[in-house]
């Protein structure tokens, strides 16, 4: 059972030692991932017929990690609306909520799909919280020439972060002595779906965020909220910058609006890390852009996602 030991004014994380920070986020992995696994625990509450079908099993990375068939993501226009992605609402009592996509990394064969879902679902990010690991594979999926494909992705503005205060005089984190280099790496994609009837092909823009220092152990609690708080104020800026963009209404800064799209967030399964990035996302943007003291219970959240 999931406890209560983070149940403690959300404001006050901000003020915890650096170290405490990351037991907080170590155990909030660790008690998503087992929540996750223990499918036995919700399998008689909740149905996933659509990804054991046999048409969908290959369209799955484990065949124990599959969507609930009640939001499951579905793909418009498909002769196969099946895709291994949910629909995530984060929602507080105070009417603030937060929207996103929990998705797979995609297989080489299920890449088209993920575009035709960020493409229904108007998103404007897309945060990878994937590592390469040596015996699974893993594709680039923005790179896509078009052969083939309903879209084509151009990769432009790809910058590499460092985070300024990685190296802490009082604390070693694990993974420090294993990895060099950036911290995340932030970059446009041009993203152009084809016209089946020979037209003008449509073009979208997408931010994308790939967080680089997960290994082993889970981050470094002060490098990955600043990844956190730097996706959101570059949402901000993007909308402020281009209200109008891909022809739909946008929310205000709170998230409150029902036309709001939501992020797309992926590791390898879909479960434990893009689990902790929702978690961190939505308690982020609660405390900041509601300037609201409250208790908050971030087991209760992480049970309710």
């Amino acid at each position: 059972a999931i406890s209560n030991r983070y149940l403690l004014p959300i404001y006050d994380f901000y003020n915890q030692k650096e170290y405490n920070q990351l037991v907080m986020l170590r155990n909030l992995y660790t008690d998503w991932l087992t929540y996750n696994l223990n499918i036995l625990t919700v399998i008689k509450t909740y149905e996933f017929s659509a990804g054991i079908k046999p048409e969908n099993v290959g369209k799955n990375r484990s065949k124990q990690i599959l969507p609930f068939d009640f939001n499951r993501v579905l793909l418009p226009n498909s002769e196969n609306d099946y895709i291994n992605a949910s629909y995530v609402t984060v929602a507080f009592e105070h009417g603030f909520k937060r929207k996103y996509i929990l998705t797979q990394t995609p297989l080489k064969d299920t890449v088209d799909d993920f575009w035709k879902m960020i493409w229904a679902n108007n998103v404007e990010a897309v945060v990878m919280l994937t590592e390469r690991p040596k015996r699974l594979p893993v594709v680039d999926y923005w790179d896509v020439k078009g052969e083939g494909s309903s879209f084509k992705i151009r990769v432009e503005n790809q910058r590499n972060y460092f985070h300024p205060n990685a190296d802490m005089p009082n604390y070693q984190h694990p993974s420090q002595s294993s990895l060099s280099g950036q911290h995340w790496i932030t970059s446009e994609l041009e993203v152009t779906k084809k016209n089946p009837n020979q037209g003008e092909p449509e073009k979208r823009r997408i931010l994308h965020y790939k967080f680089t220092r997960w290994d082993t152990y889970p981050p470094d609690p002060q490098i990955f909220v600043e990844f956190v708080e730097k996706i959101r104020d570059r949402l901000a800026l993007k909308n402020k910058e281009d209200p109008n963009s891909y022809h739909r209404p946008h929310s205000n800064r709170s998230g409150r609006s029902s036309s709001s799209p939501p992020i797309v967030v992926h590791d390898l399964m879909g479960i434990g890390r893009a689990g902790v990035f929702i978690a961190v996302d939505s308690l982020v943007r609660f405390t900041t852009e509601t300037s609201m003291r409250c208790d908050i219970d971030i087991a209760k959240l992480v049970l309710d996602l």
